[in-house]
């Protein structure tokens, strides 16, 4: 039964509050996504709406899927390679049958 690694990045949160919050604190957004099946984006913070999410989606696991809970980023803008899903808050395009489908935890 694999087990689920839970880690947090912010650039503003302490990795005291990331502990205190049940997570595993990381350094920075490649840490975030290198062998990750699943990044969720849960704020609009600046340095998220600016990242560089098709070279940092190279470095995760396969499958994997980037969950945006504030559609920061254009899907049809995004190249992303293959095994990998950019998914969007309100998005229609959740299907499992949409190419790269699936997750499971880091």
């Amino acid at each position: 039964m694999p087990e689920a690694i839970f880690c947090g990045y912010d650039p503003i949160v302490s990795a005291q509050d990331m502990i205190a919050l049940g997570l595993t604190p990381l350094a920075d957004l490649g840490e975030a996504f290198d062998q990750s099946h699943l990044v969720i984006v849960h704020n609009n913070h600046p340095a998220f709406q600016a990242m560089p999410l098709s070279r940092l989606s190279r470095g995760m696991a396969r499958p994997g899927m980037v969950y945006d809970f504030w559609n920061n980023f254009v899907p049809e803008r995004l190249t992303l390679d293959t095994g990998i899903r950019y998914v969007a808050l309100g998005s229609h395009r959740m299907g499992a049958d949409q190419p790269g489908s699936g997750c499971s935890g880091r």
